[in-house]
Formats: structure tokens, C-alpha cells, sequence
């Protein structure tokens, strides 16, 4: 049961049970007594009853009009509006009815004659009160049920690394943006893409930010879609070396690439640590192709980017493959950049992946999280990077638990270029045979084919590309807030 539910149940009883004892609190008389001083005990008891219904009507109000100021589910605001109008209602019809005769009623009561008071009338004509107060208590909460589930956001589970693109929807459930849409995005902490393909099974996330290379993994084994691009980490994915290494002798080494460094000879046999089946073996690699090398022709060392980074300042390896902000690290340490794959002339984009059963089942609320991420994007192709670097580096801090500095915040957000909705549009486009996004991903996958992880079958599956599709963005409600003006 939603949690908003449940609070509008038990209130619901609660109010119940007051109206129980306001009731009943007031309406026992004792069989004993004369008529006339049945009478006035009853009048008694009701008018005592009549001042509680009063306080709970005012109770009810002011908790109606405190609950709307508080932007609460309106459905809250309905029952409690009700209830105070149901007590008042039996305030208005709560009266003394005296016997016609033996009794003469109080001056200023109400008007004599009616029913004779005994036990039974008494406790009838409230009991029939609190059945109407009841029943219309409950065709209001009935009636706005479906109005608090509306109001409710949407728990989203999603996966993300420490890095730049969790910073977008991070940055947007700060500002309350998700909510705006109606969703309450819930961000877990993975440290690589295939950890976080491994924890889609068992349902820990529905929308995922993670490489490319995990990306074509995870349509492969998962069942994903990729419905956005996160941005372009070509510059932010390199193979670095020690400022001594005999790799740095030679650049250009192949004249297609004239700002490659190293030479066959003097890479061959070399040990380099690398977290494999990522976006740096991927820039691993490609480095290799362009020295006419194979992944066969070094030793790869598994590691996850932390534990390549401490090894790798311990002595231990020839080379390192890194993303940022580990690569960062390193270049702080006076490493250097011997390849990446913007310098080996490939795209490496950041995946927006989403789990297809769920996709295809709510496909509303993936255009609902694609607006939201999108909405970061207007904000950071339209405010100077550098009065984001303080959030920068909260976010950092906070939910990666690293700490930047203002100047590789900067740096971080100047290298890695994102794309709003209308770019998204062209790189999905695939009017004139397949998009960018679609040869992006084709590319990667024959990486894997020629490393044997994944089958011919599996290339030709990812070359056709239907997981990599445009169908939500297209969905998505425009304007985006926070866009530039059209250019004239």
C-alpha cells in the first residue's frame, strides 16, 4: 500500500473513532432517573457533545487548510474538509427532543414537543448521525484515493557512477525538477557498468547512467534500451603512462593518427591495468588497433578504476587505462596521455539505458526522466560552467564521497560535452540508414567480437540497432524548461 494510503486510512479510523466518542460520550443517560431529570441529564450530555463535535469541526479545518498550505496530496485535504463538515453537521442536528408533557424545558432551550426522551430515541437519533457522518466520510475517501495516488511521485530506482553525468540528475533532484514531473528519483552508487547490469535482475534499478561499452552489454544479456545519450567521454577515457616510459619516444607512429604516441616494439609485452569490458579497455584497445596491436599482443590486468589508480602509483603495471575523474588523478601525478579515443578517431558516449520490460510497460515515465535529465542539459549549455563548479564539487563530496578541486571540477565540466534535445534528435536520427548513436554502438560491439566476448550472432543483433531508439524522446513534452532561444 502507498504510503499515502495508509496515512489517509488510519486517519480516516481515527476521525471515525472520534466522531464514536463524541457520540457516545453524551448520549448514555441513566434508566433510573425521573423523565423530567432523564431530560435534562440528556440535555446535558448533548450539549457537552454538540461543544466537542465543534472542536473536532475546528480541529478537522484548520488541519485542511494547513495540510493544503503544505502542498500535501489533496485527497488529505478532501477527508479532512469532509470530516470537519460532517461534525459540524452533526453539531446542527444534535437537539433535546423533551416530552410533550411532565417536563418544561429550560428557558432558551429549544423548542419543546417531539420525541419522548428515553434511552433508545436518544441513542437512535445519534446513531443514525453517525452513520451519515460515516458513509460520507468514506465516499470521500473513496473520491480521493485516486487523486492521492495521482499526487504521489513515482519511486524511480536508478544506477550510477562517480562521474559526470550523474551529476545532471543529481543536480535536478536538488532543484526538485523530478518532482516537477511527478517522479521521486531514488540514484544507487555502482562503481562500474558491469556492476551495474549484474543488479538489474534482481530489480535495483529501471534507468541506469553507464558507458557505451556496458551499454551494448546490456541490450546483449539484459534486455536495455539506450534512450539517451549522456554526453561524450572520447576526451576523458585515455591510456596514460609514467613520464619515463619508453612509449613517449615515439608520436605519430601511424600517420593517420598524428597525436598518438608510442611504436609496436615498444608496447608489445607491456603490462597495462585496465577494468575490462568498460569505456577504458574500450580506449585500451583502440590505442592498440592504431599501433597495428591486439589486446593479445600486452597482458591486461583486471582492476577496478580505484584499485588501477593505487597500483599503478605503487609501481605496478607499464600502463594504466582510466576515466575521469581517475585519469585526472593520475595527470595530476605528472602522468601522460598516450591515447584516447577522440585522439584514435571513435566515439565513446555515455549510455542512458533504461530495463525494457519497464520501458515498454511505463514508457510515460521514461519521457518524464528524459525531460528531467534534459533540463540539467539546457542549464549547462546555457549558464558559465564555472557557476556550477561549488555544486561540482558538493556533488562530489556528498554522494561520491571524492574531493575535487574547483580547478578539476572545471575541467571536468568543460571535457565533456552534452547534448540537448534537439541534438539528441540528430544523433538518433536514423531517416538516411543508421543514426550516429547506432554506428557509435556498432563500433563497440565489433571491439568485442574482435575480443572474442562477443559472437558474430551478437555483432549482427547490435548492428541492427533496435535497442538504440529515439521512440521515448520523442515522447517527451516540450518545451524543455531552461532551453536557449532558437537561433533566428
Amino acid at each position: 500500500m502507498a504510503p499515502s494510503l495508509l496515512v489517509a486510512c488510519l486517519l480516516l479510523l481515527a476521525l471515525c473513532g472520534i466522531l464514536c466518542w463524541s457520540v457516545h460520550c453524551g448520549i448514555a443517560p441513566s434508566p433510573v432517573l425521573p423523565l423530567h431529570e432523564l431530560a435534562l441529564e440528556a440535555r446535558g450530555r448533548v450539549l457537552r457533545r454538540r461543544t466537542r463535535l465543534r472542536l473536532l469541526a475546528f480541529c478537522c479545518f484548520l488541519a485542511a487548510a494547513a495540510s493544503a498550505l503544505a502542498a500535501m496530496p489533496r485527497g488529505v485535504t478532501v477527508i479532512l474538509a469532509v470530516a470537519g463538515f460532517c461534525a459540524q453537521y452533526m453539531v446542527h442536528r444534535s437537539k433535546v427532543h423533551y416530552p410533550a408533557a411532565g417536563c418544561v424545558p429550560p428557558a432558551g432551550d429549544e423548542p419543546s414537543g417531539g420525541i419522548p426522551v428515553q434511552p433508545g430515541n436518544i441513542r437512535s437519533f445519534g446513531m443514525k448521525r453517525l452513520l451519515c457522518a460515516v458513509l460520507a466520510m468514506c465516499l470521500a475517501v473513496i473520491w480521493a484515493f485516486p487523486a492521492m495516488a495521482a499526487d504521489a511521485p513515482y519511486k524511480m530506482k536508478t544506477a550510477w557512477m562517480d562521474e559526470h553525468e550523474t551529476f545532471l540528475i543529481w543536480y535536478a533532484k536538488e532543484k526538485g525538477w523530478d518532482k516537477e514531473e511527478g517522479l521521486d528519483v531514488e540514484l544507487s552508487y555502482f562503481d562500474s557498468g558491469m556492476a551495474q547490469l549484474s543488479a538489474l535482475p534482481a530489480g535495483e534499478w529501471v534507468i541506469a547512467g553507464t558507458g557505451a561499452v556496458p551499454g551494448v552489454m546490456g541490450n546483449l544479456r539484459y534486455d536495455t534500451y539506450t534512450v539517451l545519450i549522456g554526453n561524450d567521454e572520447s576526451l576523458t577515457n585515455a591510456v596514460l603512462v609514467r613520464p619515463d616510459s619508453p612509449i613517449l619516444k615515439t608520436k605519430g607512429y601511424n600517420k593517420d593518427f598524428p597525436d598518438v604516441y608510442g611504436d609496436p616494439k615498444d608496447v608489445k609485452g607491456k603490462e597495462f591495468l585496465c577494468t575490462t569490458v568498460s569505456s577504458a579497455h574500450f580506449a585500451l584497445s583502440h590505442w592498440l588497433n592504431v599501433l597495428g596491436l591486439k589486446d593479445s599482443d600486452v597482458v591486461i590486468k583486471n582492476m577496478d578504476q580505484p584499485q588501477a589508480l593505487a597500483a599503478f602509483t605503487n609501481k605496478i603495471g607499464d600502463g594504466v587505462a582510466l576515466w575521469a575523474p581517475h585519469m585526472y588523478k593520475g595527470e595530476e601525478q605528472g602522468w601522460k596521455v598516450v591515447g584516447t579515443p577522440k585522439l584514435c578517431k571513435q566515439g565513446l558516449p555515455i549510455d542512458i539505458v533504461a530495463a525494457k520490460k519497464f520501458a515498454d510497460e511505463h514508457p510515460d515515465l521514461v519521457a518524464k526522466f528524459i525531460r528531467v535529465y534534459l533540463r540539467a542539459v539546457n542549464l549547462l549549455q546555457t549558464v558559465p560552467l564555472e557557476s556550477l563548479v561549488s555544486d561540482y564539487c558538493r556533488f562530489f563530496l556528498e554522494w561520491a564521497g571524492k574531493q575535487y578541486t574547483p580547478e578539476m571540477a572545471l575541467l571536468d565540466l568543460k571535457t565533456h560535452p552534452v547534448f540537448n534535445y534537439e541534438e539528441q534528435i540528430a544523433l538518433f536520427d536514423a531517416s538516411k540508414g543508421p543514426s550516429t548513436a547506432q554506428r557509435w554502438h556498432t563500433e563497440i560491439a565489433r571491439f568485442f567480437t574482435k575480443n572474442g566476448r562477443i559472437t558474430e550472432t551478437d555483432l549482427k543483433k547490435v548492428e541492427a540497432s533496435a535497442y538504440v531508439t529515439d521512440k521515448f524522446l520523442k515522447m517527451v513534452k516540450l518545451p524543455i524548461p531552461g532551453a536557449a532561444p532558437a537561433k533566428k
